[in-house]
């Protein structure tokens, strides 16, 4: 070692002497494997959750709930606190529907109430044509149209400004909610 050198640094050959190293070939095999590996992995994890979501967007958007504002039937009774929603059911997919999800928007607060077939009772919530509000509800079929009663009259909320109607389908006996459409401005009756 040199008076001005502090550190030995040891030569390549010196390094190596006595030691086998991998293959080239051999690294590259090895590297092709681990990625393989990694991608199956990666695949049979993320590719079911990617075909659930497909299938449960493409069943939600063949459903094609709206509420309907045309006919006059969503509207706002400010006298008897009474919120009419028209919901319409166009698609034509089957018979995934297991319930809607009704929202009623005013004051900075959401009314929330689900419907499901023929085993949901409220106190607060009616079909339009029935004049009791302690009876089964039904859900609209395909290319069908139907008209439910909201009373506000104990929720609180003095004003109403919009609605929503969301569907809940049902896949391999899970219920999912779809997701929520742009709200309809309510006017008064």
């Amino acid at each position: 070692m040199k008076k001005n050198q502090r550190f030995f640094i040891p030569r390549k050959a010196e390094v190596l002497q006595g030691k086998r190293g991998v293959s080239e070939l051999i690294a590259t095999v090895m590297l092709i494997l681990v990625t393989i590996t990694a991608a199956g992995i990666i695949y049979s994890v993320v590719m079911p959750m990617i075909k659930g979501n497909i299938e449960s967007t493409q069943k939600c958007n063949g459903i094609g709930m709206e509420v309907m504002q045309e006919e006059g039937y969503t509207c706002y009774d400010a006298v008897a606190k009474e919120v009419k929603i028209q919901v319409n059911r166009a698609g034509d997919s089957g018979d995934e529907l297991s319930g809607i999800q009704l929202l009623v928007y005013g004051e900075g607060r959401t009314l929330s109430r689900t419907i499901r077939a023929n085993d949901t009772i409220y106190p607060d919530i009616k079909e339009h044509y029935r004049a009791d509000y302690l009876s089964n509800l039904s859900l609209p079929a395909k290319n069908e149209a139907r008209t439910y009663v909201i009373s506000i009259a104990t929720s609180g909320m003095a004003s109403v400004e919009s609605v929503n109607a969301i569907p809940i389908i049902k896949i391999s006996n899970k219920e999912k909610i779809c997701s929520a459409g742009s709200r309809t401005p309510i006017s008064a009756c």
